[in-house]
């Protein structure tokens, strides 16, 4: 990499990092992305931090490795507040919300979803992250036993897809209001709802 233009040098190793991405070389790519993100503390670049932070986030995850993958999220939050970007606030916390769930830290999701979702209802209600994270919420309330408040999130969330035709998301939707219908022992009502997702 030419040493002489430290900025070009990290937006290389970030979009060197991406295309490793992209191939599945998930080693790589962290590589490149620490030392993109090492580049840019040295710039004092925020943008491009926000850019580092995120994509090792993305990469974390699809490794399952969740923990660092919720550090780098947070980093991006803080980042946003820092620069008064609500909806890259919003979006961050959608995907750490789904991180968080996922790693069976339910009241840390069930916050973070909140708030994105508070966001979408107020500045962005057309946006397809609204949807995504009453699905999210929906499910953590799920795992919390909280049923009553997962089925009127998934049924909110429901009628968005329908709206917009989203069917691989409606498929999901439609699966986990029949987790619902399980959990209670409602089958027949499961049955409807597992027929809706094929």
């Amino acid at each position: 990499l030419p040493n002489s233009d430290p900025a070009k040098q990290a937006t290389i190793l970030n979009n060197q990092a991406l295309v490793h991405l992209e191939l599945g070389d998930h080693a790589t790519a962290i590589d490149l992305l620490l030392r993109c993100r090492s580049t840019n503390e040295l710039l004092k670049d925020t943008s491009g931090l926000i850019n580092a932070h995120g994509n090792l986030g993305i990469t974390y995850a699809m490794r399952k490795d969740l923990i660092r993958s919720v550090e780098q999220l947070e980093h991006v939050v803080l980042l946003a507040e820092k620069v008064g970007d609500p909806e890259l606030k919003a979006i961050t916390l959608g995907n750490l919300g789904a991180i968080q769930s996922e790693m069976g830290d339910l009241p840390a999701a069930r916050e973070s979803l909140m708030e994105a979702l508070a966001y979408y209802r107020i500045h962005a209600p057309d946006d397809t992250g609204l949807p995504g994270a009453m699905v999210n919420l929906g499910i953590v309330y799920q795992r919390l036993g909280e049923l009553d408040r997962s089925d009127s999130l998934l049924r909110d969330a429901l009628v968005y897809q329908e709206r917009t035709g989203q069917p691989t998301e409606l498929c999901n939707t439609y699966i986990n209001m029949g987790g619902n219908d399980l959990i209670r022992r409602n089958y027949s009502s499961a049955r409807v709802m597992c027929d809706k997702a094929l």
